[in-house]
């Protein structure tokens, strides 16, 4: 009775009520919680399970988190509108998948969602070496490109798709084009997207950051351009003050949104993601903005 208790007790917590918050630490009391439901199994099936462990289980891999795959997700209706999504740093584009699926807007069925996949490279964080899908390698200082040929390489390549898909849409309408970003991807979303040929697709800039330095546009061309930058308050890997001065000063003269979460972290890559519902209400609320009119607009020519 007093172990039940105890897992009751535990059960009740939740992120808010933990005082560190970073990731690592909502892993171990996460551990903690699945240690108490096991104590609550009788000894008589402790034993049967040690006697016929599961051939599923003795089979199972552990996940490899490293991929080598686009994503494309056609509409099922019209095409009007395109999300070009990058993931995070060590993730893939299954990164978006919880976001795609909670998308609540009426025009969900007309866009056209394209995840591109980074490359796979091998790099040395710290104590860490090993590989893992990966925009660009971080310098030392964390704020700029280890091999600057890498990040120009992915500038372009976002900046082909980009053209190829704002070809696809009706009246090859570069608002009708998003682009987004999840931690390292927000890096090379502003990247691609101020020195690209037009300046007017929203930008869904998720936990991250730009980097310090880069290239540039005038205020005034970038005056059409609307932005989500949505962050957590918790966030250790990239500070919400860190975040915010690199919009104001890589974005300025863009119509910037910030907005901070007082419950989230980062925990953004596939395997550590951290799923929040006031991220979903804002992008859901930031589509309906952008393009709730053009919807609106078309259904009236028709």
């Amino acid at each position: 009775a007093q172990q039940a208790q105890q897992a009751q007790s535990s059960s009740s917590w939740g992120w808010k009520d933990w005082k560190d918050r970073s990731e690592d630490r909502w892993a171990e009391r996460r551990w903690k919680w699945d240690d108490a439901a096991r104590r609550k199994t009788t000894s008589e099936e402790q034993a049967a399970a040690a006697a016929s462990p599961s051939p599923s289980e003795e089979l199972l891999p552990e996940p490899w988190y490293v991929d080598a795959h686009d994503l494309t997700l056609h509409p099922r209706g019209q095409h009007s509108f395109t999300m070009i999504l990058l993931h995070s740093c060590s993730g893939g584009p299954d990164d978006w998948t919880p976001i795609l699926h909670r998308l609540k807007v009426p025009f969900r069925n007309e866009i056209r969602f394209v995840v591109p996949c980074a490359p796979l490279r091998r790099e040395a964080h710290h104590s860490w070496r090993g590989e893992m899908n990966s925009w660009f390698e971080y310098a030392e200082d964390g704020d700029s490109a280890k091999d600057p040929q890498e990040l120009t390489d992915q500038i372009e390549r976002i900046q082909q798709l980009m053209e190829e898909e704002i070809a696809r849409l009706p009246g090859e309408d570069p608002k009708r084009l998003l682009l987004g970003g999840f931690s390292q991807g927000v890096a090379l979303v502003v990247e691609a997207a101020v020195s690209f040929s037009t300046k007017s697709s929203p930008l869904l800039l998720l936990r991250g950051a730009a980097l310090g330095s880069g290239r540039s546009a005038p205020e005034e061309e970038l005056a059409a351009m609307k932005v989500l930058a949505h962050h957590g308050r918790w966030d250790r890997m990239c500070p919400p003050e860190t975040a915010l001065e690199s919009y104001q000063r890589r974005l300025a003269g863009a119509q910037l949104r910030w907005l901070v979460d007082e419950n989230l972290g980062h925990a953004c890559a596939r395997g550590r993601q951290q799923l929040c519902a006031g991220e979903f209400q804002q992008i859901n609320d930031f589509l309906l903005e952008i393009w709730g009119p053009l919807t609106e607009s078309s259904s009236d020519s028709a």
